[in-house]
């Protein structure tokens, strides 16, 4: 997970997040369908870095903790998303499609290691016949 209920509430959407998760009208914030929201967000996250890191990442990157906070909201909203909310996770988006390519750098170093596919692997010797 790229964020918590902490991050989300350190934002000052304590109000919101009681509102688009307290089904049972409590008043209180249902720690369940947030944690749902940010898992899916995580999800969402790791989908764009799976080409260019090794997951899940063991290095906290505070920007990927702010993304994932904006995601996980956006998931909250449902079909009633505002105008600011739609923005926001329309730029992070943007964001991680330029992480995914590679023009943006997270600021860690953790390269994605080969796997062989079914233990196969090719090897080729040397070459046998040259222009000489």
């Amino acid at each position: 997970m790229y964020c918590t209920k902490a991050d989300m509430l350190a934002r000052g959407w304590e109000k919101e997040l009681i509102q688009l998760t307290d089904k049972s009208k409590l008043g209180v914030i249902d720690d369940g369908i947030l944690s749902q929201a940010i898992a899916d967000a995580s999800a969402e996250i790791d989908s764009y870095l799976q080409g260019r890191y090794s997951l899940p990442l063991t290095i906290s990157v505070p920007n990927l903790t702010r993304i994932c906070c904006d995601i996980a909201r956006y998931y909250l909203f449902e079909t009633k998303v505002t105008e600011q909310v739609q923005s926001r996770y329309d730029a992070v988006s943007r964001y991680l499609v330029q992480v995914a390519k590679g023009a943006i750098k997270l600021g860690i170093e953790v390269p994605v290691t080969s796997v062989a596919v079914n233990g196969a692997e090719m090897t080729s010797n040397v070459n046998v016949f040259g222009r000489s």
